[in-house]
């Protein structure tokens, strides 16, 4: 399980290397994984996909995550033009004054998780977000199973504009 320090991620400036994105796109198989080194091996499939849905709240939001690999970090976007990207798990946002800004939510091994919106940036922490039932369509939501925390590498996206992921390589 996380430690409540990992439950959100921020990294202002130039980022960090233990980016759960990062890891995701240098170590995530498109479907299955081999074993066996340069020679080839046995394929193996990929994980089985977790089944998981994400409800917008008048006073936030909450994902609820059954089966899968586990090991999960959550990411939402608004991908309308100009939209906040801060809890995308993969780009972040910055600002007007080149603040840099990146949230990616700790989800555990699966089970239910909410997150209460707050008004301002500032405010921001792990159990935080922009986000509540106002935005109903215009989100898009990312779920990373990391093989640092038990998960398979794996990724799954959902929502208004799956192409925001694209270069992840998610299902």
């Amino acid at each position: 399980m996380f430690t409540a320090a990992l439950i959100a991620t921020v990294w202002l400036g130039a980022g960090c290397a233990s980016d759960p994105a990062d890891s995701a796109a240098a170590k995530r198989p498109a479907d299955t994984a081999a074993v066996g080194g340069a020679e080839g091996g046995t394929p193996l499939p990929a994980a089985s996909a977790p089944v998981w849905t994400v409800s917008l709240k008048p006073d936030g939001l909450e994902i609820n995550i059954e089966g899968g690999p586990g090991g999960y970090w959550f990411g939402v976007t608004e991908t309308t033009p100009g939209g906040w990207t801060g809890e995308d798990c993969v780009n972040g946002f910055t600002t007007a004054d080149s603040e840099q800004i990146f949230y990616c939510h700790e989800a555990g091994d699966g089970g239910k998780r909410s997150f209460v919106r707050v008004a301002s940036l500032r405010e921001m922490n792990g159990a935080t977000t922009l986000f509540d039932v106002a935005n109903e369509g215009t989100l898009t939501y990312y779920l990373y199973s990391d093989p640092v925390f038990g998960g398979s590498g794996d990724c799954w996206v959902q929502g208004a504009d799956a192409a925001y992921y694209q270069a992840e390589g998610c299902r």
